[in-house]
């Protein structure tokens, strides 16, 4: 990745941004507060609250109960207390749960004059630390109201979770003249077992409005089904013409609309992990819709769950999103 990176397009119209939410291992930060609080009660009761953002879940319900957990403690704190708090935290443990492998990637960022971003649901309290040791200068994360230097215990703007994280970063995009890579794309994927959807869903937990198409059979599955029909799914009769260019004229709309695909090109899983002939569907829809296609590689997911397993095991399942 870093040769690639050494080898693309050099420049501060180049964005790079780092999902902080993604980049640090979870960890067990609340029962370890006590190492960091110093002396007093109250900074122990911040260092708690302020690991908890870190090492607590992320869906959309936990966000909203940590929020309001940190804003209802924070409130009637001096920024500078919390600034200090949050540099101690990351200094004594969060900085040794970071994936070694960012360090390299920010660095040849750096190197090729890119536009550095850190972005997080979490607030600059919790990743101001962060970026600083990285070399990171911009950061978007969600903000909290203070007056004169005293928090409010307000929100000064949306948590940035999800779609809200998606969208504040092409704002800053925008208002910086940066570009990135946030335009649609036709994602397509090697297809093994029923684990691939499993995995997708959270690669691409942040495409909540991503157009993915399906084989019509997959729609009576009693489980698998129903979650493809809660994500909008379109499902193609492949034994018909008329099926076929039905869902390929919705996916393209869908492309055309700033949507992006998701699409097994092999059509069908296999019985190896060699892939199978590739359909042109997904091809001609990117060449119609004038939009890259970006191939995302999966591969040991027979190892959690193979072919027509209805039980998937724990273990590590190795994803690699190569270059449009």
């Amino acid at each position: 990745m870093v040769r690639v990176i050494r080898s693309g397009p050099q420049g501060p119209t180049v964005a790079a941004v780092f999902d902080f939410d993604a980049l640090i291992c979870r960890f067990r930060g609340v029962r370890s507060y006590r190492k960091v609080g110093r002396g007093s009660r109250r900074d122990r009761r911040l260092a708690a609250s302020l690991l908890e953002g870190v090492s607590g879940e992320r869906s959309a319900v936990d966000i909203e109960q940590m929020e309001r957990r940190v804003r209802r403690t924070w409130c009637g704190h001096a920024e500078s207390e919390l600034d200090d708090i949050g540099r101690r935290l990351f200094r004594q443990m969060m900085g040794g749960h970071l994936y070694m492998e960012v360090w390299p990637l920010v660095r040849a960022h750096e190197n090729a004059g890119h536009t550095v971003v850190l972005v997080s649901t979490l607030t600059r309290f919790h990743v101001q630390e962060a970026a600083d040791q990285l070399g990171i200068s911009h950061i978007v994360c969600t903000q909290l109201q203070s007056d004169d230097g005293t928090l409010t215990g307000r929100l000064a703007g949306p948590v940035l979770h999800r779609d809200e994280k998606v969208t504040a970063v092409k704002q800053f995009a925008a208002a910086h003249e940066v570009g990135t890579t946030l335009g649609p794309a036709v994602f397509i994927f090697n297809h093994q077992s029923n684990a691939d959807f499993v995995i997708l869903a959270h690669l691409f937990r942040h495409l909540s409005d991503a157009a993915i198409l399906a084989k019509r059979e997959i729609n009576s599955l009693p489980v698998i089904g129903s979650i493809f029909r809660t994500a909008g799914a379109t499902f193609i009769d492949r034994d018909t013409m008329i099926g076929r260019m039905a869902g390929f004229r919705r996916m393209i709309e869908a492309l055309r609309e700033g949507r992006s695909a998701v699409i097994a090109p092999e059509g069908t899983t296999t019985y190896t992990a060699r892939p199978a002939p590739f359909h042109h569907g997904a091809f001609r829809m990117a060449m119609a819709a004038r939009v890259p296609i970006v191939p995302v590689v999966l591969r040991n997911v027979g190892e959690v769950a193979w072919l027509n397993s209805s039980v998937i095991r724990s273990g590590t399942v190795d994803v690699a999103v190569l270059n449009p």
